[in-house]
């Protein structure tokens, strides 16, 4: 079963850090980090949002490896004027990019396998 993705908020003097848990299927290539670089810069560069940005959205490793998904998280720090919409808007984007890279977000399965009893 996959981890529920619980966007963490730290509260520091002047600035706001925000982590991004992602459950991603364990058959996707998920080792390349150019599709969350790739976020990270085009949000750097939105007129509305990027002068909010103090660092930008990048990835910081495997936090978890489940059965059939493996949990990645990713951070940014941003001034704390409205860090929750610009979480929204980078899981927004994250999922987008994903989709057109290819990286499938992990579903929660279950394999049954049968075997035939011997007659003996």
């Amino acid at each position: 079963m996959v981890a529920k993705a619980r966007p963490h908020l730290f509260l520091y003097a002047g600035f706001r850090r925000s982590a991004i848990p992602i459950g991603s299927s364990v058959h996707s290539v998920f080792c390349r980090s150019e599709p969350i670089k790739h976020v990270g810069e085009e949000l750097l560069d939105d007129p509305e949002i990027g002068s909010e940005f103090i660092q930008p959205l990048k990835m910081q490793g495997v936090v978890d490896v489940l059965q059939t998904a493996l949990v990645v998280r990713c951070k940014f720090t941003a001034t704390p004027i409205r860090p929750t919409y610009l979480q929204r808007q980078a899981l927004r984007r994250l999922i987008d990019a994903f989709a057109v890279a290819g990286i499938r977000f992990a579903a929660p399965n279950v394999t049954v396998q049968l075997t035939s009893a011997a007659a003996g």
